[in-house]
């Protein structure tokens, strides 16, 4: 069955480039392997965003304005907001079992006047959603973004101004390498980019030694013939 959206409710991809998330963010030790991470996290939320069906605004670093992560946040969510949206969904690019029906059920909740919240197994959310009647960008901005606090904090803001509160099934981000072990074999994606990862290794080492045999021929060939008839 097609999904037909009304347009009134719009996904915020507040994500760094994946260089910039690489500086603050190790979920591997080799830097190529974590760069790779990264990227596809990015791309599959990216893709999650953009088959739900809504319009979708992406805030990397070059777009982002304020002095912290709250001023950041809250400052891209009002400039959606100023398009004209009613509702607004965000998400980043760290929770790798992130769904489209993760996307409808919070538009749902959001034409019904409830707060979405989507928690993750830190304490923090790796989806929430907001009404433009339930957006105060001060306060919102005071919210302890990016600590194990978070969700608390996001349900004594909505208790503040006694807002409803949808919250979807629990799931998990990734912040370390740790994570990416801990969780490899409960996320089908996870898993699936891991794999293409030991792929990759494994054909850039095979190229790696291809290469490496053919500058070691080459040398070869550039040596000059034996001498022969000599004598010492």
């Amino acid at each position: 069955m097609t999904y037909i959206s009304d347009n009134h409710t719009a996904i915020l991809l507040f994500a760094r480039s994946a260089k910039e998330e690489a500086q603050h963010k190790k979920l591997s030790h080799d830097d190529s392997d974590n760069l790779f991470l990264l990227d596809s996290l990015k791309q599959h939320a990216y893709s999650v965003a953009d088959r739900a069906g809504l319009p979708l605004f992406h805030f990397s670093e070059t777009q982002q304005k304020g002095n912290s992560f709250g001023e950041r946040l809250t400052n891209s969510m009002a400039n959606v907001f100023a398009k004209g949206y009613e509702n607004v969904i965000v998400i980043g690019s760290d929770c790798p079992d992130i769904s489209v029906s993760d996307i409808h059920s919070a538009e749902h909740a959001l034409a019904a006047g409830q707060m979405v919240l989507g928690p993750d197994m830190r304490g923090g959310t790796f989806l929430f959603g907001l009404t433009s009647e339930m957006f105060y960008l001060h306060p919102l901005a005071q919210v302890s973004w990016q600590t194990s606090e978070l969700l608390d904090s996001l349900c004594n803001y909505a208790a503040c101004f006694q807002f409803e509160i949808r919250y979807l099934e629990q799931k998990f981000d990734l912040n370390d390498a740790s994570d990416v072990i801990r969780y490899s074999k409960r996320s089908v994606y996870l898993s699936k980019l891991l794999r293409q990862l030991r792929q990759l290794v494994g054909f850039q080492l095979i190229t790696c030694l291809f290469y490496t045999y053919l500058t070691f021929l080459q040398a070869l060939s550039r040596r000059g013939p034996p001498l022969t008839g000599t004598t010492c």
